[in-house]
């Protein structure tokens, strides 16, 4: 949260990979495609649940940026960087669909922002998101 007081720039390893992050979508459409997938009465193949669309992290941050109003400096830092890394990943969801019809119902960049501000009020009531830790505390 110190990165959204705009106090300090946003260091990111690769701000141009880009992957399929529909299980990070919402959770609510991986976990109705993985219920849809169970019920199937003889699943013979894997299936991807996935949104079938790459968005990069710098999409992510500047996503939360927006939501948080805040005007930071997104910096790559170069050590950071891993060159194995593929450039872009996306999963295809096409099969899935074919057998059961499922195909996710929500926006990723709306469930980044309506996650951003579910922990931002919930810390502004005392809550705890997960993100800090309490003294004492260790970091697992």
């Amino acid at each position: 949260m110190r990165v959204l007081s705009g106090s300090e720039p946003v260091a990111l390893a690769d701000h141009l990979s880009r992957g399929d992050r529909e299980v990070g979508d919402d959770v609510r459409d991986a976990v109705r495609g993985l219920r849809v997938i169970s019920q199937l009465e003889t699943p013979s193949r894997a299936y991807n649940v996935c949104s079938g669309r790459a968005v990069s992290i710098r999409q992510l941050v500047e996503w939360i940026l927006d939501e948080a109003e805040v005007d930071v400096e997104i910096r790559v830092v170069a050590e950071r960087v891993r060159a194995e890394e593929s450039p872009r990943i996306v999963g295809d969801p096409r099969l899935l669909e074919r057998d059961t019809g499922w195909k996710p119902r929500r926006d990723l960049e709306d469930s980044v922002r309506s996650v951003y501000r579910w922990a931002r009020a919930t810390r502004e009531k005392g809550g705890r998101t997960g993100t800090e830790r309490l003294e004492g505390e260790p970091w697992t």
